[in-house]
């Protein structure tokens, strides 16, 4: 090592350290600092080493209260990277492109939402033929979310399909009710608007159509229609 290099690295042993101001407490529960002198030649050496800087000290409880200064400010640290690191994570979701994080607005010939009737159902069919206007409709329904792929279907659903429309339809068109399962748009749009949702790219077909299959088949449940004819058999009997 040259000699500015000396001078700009200089090295550190075991007496340059004790020039450094050093940070005692005292009996009463005060802190103060003291500047600790290298030992002359003869006098022991101090046996307590501080781990994170080139301090040591001649007692243990010097030592521990030295040590809590650094896991304070390791702490610290550790505390303002994970909130970093959190918000970081925040703004790239925001900051991601696509539809997932952009709600945009309904287009003017959309139906109004929930449909009422099957023919509002008819014309919201025609209505998604439309790429845009498909595109447009299921960024906005992506948006709704949910626990699962079976609660992110059901909020779909409700945002769609009244309850009053619903009780007319089923999957097959068994009875005379609408089959459902022929609103093959309207189908897409739900099944495309759950796998847009980040935690359920990978949801299937299957497994959408089948919540919607329950949901249909219980929809007389949901405004507490089954419940009142049960319990007006009930009083009958």
């Amino acid at each position: 090592m040259t000699e500015s290099e000396a001078q700009l690295f200089p090295s550190y042993d075991l007496f340059n350290h004790y020039e450094h101001e050093q940070i005692f407490e005292a009996e009463e529960g005060q802190i103060f600092s003291q500047t600790i002198t290298p030992p002359s030649e003869g006098q022991p050496l101090p046996t307590f080493c501080c781990e994170f800087c080139p301090k040591s000290f001649f007692k243990k409880r010097y030592l521990v209260d030295h040590l809590n200064i650094h896991t304070v400010f390791q702490d610290n640290v550790f505390e303002l990277l994970g909130n970093l690191r959190k918000e970081m994570t925040e703004l790239k979701h925001m900051m991601l492109p696509g539809p997932r994080n952009i709600q945009r607005e309904l287009p003017n010939e959309c139906p109004i939402l929930p449909l009422r009737d099957v023919e509002d159902l008819v014309r919201f069919e025609n209505f998604l033929l439309d790429e845009e206007a498909f595109n447009t409709l299921c960024t906005n329904l992506s948006t709704i979310g949910g626990n699962s792929i079976k609660d992110c279907t059901k909020r779909v659903l409700q945002k769609v399909i009244s309850n009053p429309l619903s009780r007319t339809c089923n999957w097959k068109g068994r009875g005379d009710k609408l089959p459902f399962s022929g609103f093959l748009t309207t189908l897409k749009l739900i099944a495309d608007a759950v796998r847009m949702h980040k935690d359920f790219e990978k949801a299937t077909d299957l497994e959408v159509f089948d919540t919607v299959k329950k949901w249909l088949m219980h929809s007389a449940d949901r405004d507490g229609i089954r419940y009142e004819r049960r319990k007006h058999i009930y009083r009958l009997v």
